[in-house]
């Protein structure tokens, strides 16, 4: 094995003597291959890790073996009009896009959104979640040594710290490995690096290198979000940790600014919803559920229903107010598809009405 200019983690409690910081302009690694993106200096290699300040001050993670990591675009995006699918750089979440296909302008957000409405469980897979906005997937292999610690860049540098997982020898994917004697876990993740950890299961077996194939998911790029895409990716992220009763209360809320978005881009002000919510009978969230109605037309496929049963569960869980014993429960997971469908479905209803009725304003940015 050759020699490292970066202190490892060891399975042996002592320090092995002749070896310490990699001198300054050389990479943390094996050997005197630059590793690029990694620099010399232990805060600078270890940055942005939660396991950072834990490690001692004399153990660096060798870094992994200069590589490119393989680098896709999550860009794809289907036109709410004529549901033509095409790739598309995001200039802005709120920019405008051109249809190719047909010519209609639309958010970016709406067309990314759009085409993932078939795929709605891709954003709370519990192994590889794709980002609720545009990202990038990276992924390459390494050579992992036992009892140790390597560290990886993705070759990107992410909004947050991305998704992380393995390709398992079967074919499936896992957030850790085993193999041979040896289980591979990510200690820590970065926007930019990822630090894995090496286990010999059987200390009395041997044990060598394996190789891992790892790869990583998510968002890219410094977006203006609206609230309502935040709290969307809050409640994706409860969803993904089971936190059913938070996702579901913060669903609701992500339902409620959606529906103030869409009546602002269609020129209705607070003012109208506030008027019309104190009417008998009314409140202010029928109010906007009216006005959308009036412009874009009924809920089709029975979305109503589901929400009204959505709405109805939230209120027996919060507030223990239960008006239909017999509606159904929901977890968050189910919740999450709802909302999905439901934002998808008022996305299509928008711009197929921009179509048939020049009253519908557009609400773009064009570039």
């Amino acid at each position: 094995m050759s020699s490292s200019r970066g202190k490892r983690r060891s399975s042996s409690p002592k320090p092995r003597g002749g070896e310490g910081r990699p001198a300054p302009g050389k990479a943390a690694g094996r050997g005197d291959a630059p590793h690029p993106g990694t620099a010399a200096k232990r805060e600078d290699i270890l940055a942005g890790h939660p396991v950072a300040e834990a490690l001692p001050p004399e153990v660096l993670p060798a870094a992994a073996p200069p590589s490119v990591p393989l680098s896709l675009p999550i860009r794809t995006v289907r036109c709410p009009v004529c549901e033509y699918i095409f790739e598309q750089n995001c200039g802005g979440l709120e920019e405008e896009v051109v249809c190719p296909h047909c010519g209609c302008g639309f958010p970016y957000t709406d067309g990314y959104l759009n085409h993932y409405k078939a795929y709605i469980e891709a954003f709370i897979d519990p192994v590889h979640p794709i980002p609720l906005a545009p990202g990038y997937s990276t992924g390459g292999e390494v050579q992992m040594p036992p009892n140790d610690l390597l560290l990886v860049d993705f070759g990107v540098t992410y909004r947050r710290e991305p998704e992380v997982f393995f390709l398992l020898p079967d074919g499936n994917a896992g957030r850790e490995l085993l193999v041979r004697n040896l289980v591979v876990l990510p200690l820590s993740v970065s926007n930019r690096t990822l630090i894995l950890f090496s286990h010999v299961l059987d200390r009395k077996a041997s044990a060598r290198a394996v190789p891992v194939r790892w790869m990583a998911i998510g968002e890219t790029g410094e977006w203006e979000k609206p609230l309502w895409l935040n709290y969307l990716q809050n409640a994706a992220d409860l969803v993904r940790k089971g936190e059913d009763v938070a996702a579901l209360v913060m669903l609701m809320v992500v339902l409620d600014f959606f529906y103030d978005a869409m009546l602002e881009r269609l020129g209705i002000t607070y003012e109208t919803i506030r008027r019309r919510g104190r009417r008998p009978g009314m409140n202010e969230k029928r109010a906007k559920l009216k006005l959308l109605e009036e412009h874009l037309g009924a809920w089709p496929g029975g979305i109503d229903d589901l929400l009204r049963d959505l709405t109805d569960y939230r209120n027996r869980i919060v507030h223990r107010v239960v008006k239909r014993p017999d509606a159904p429960e929901f977890t968050g997971r189910r919740a999450f598809q709802v909302v999905m469908r439901a934002l998808t479905t008022l996305i299509s209803m928008y711009h197929q009405a921009r179509q048939g009725d020049v009253r519908v304003p557009s609400s773009t940015k064009r570039k």
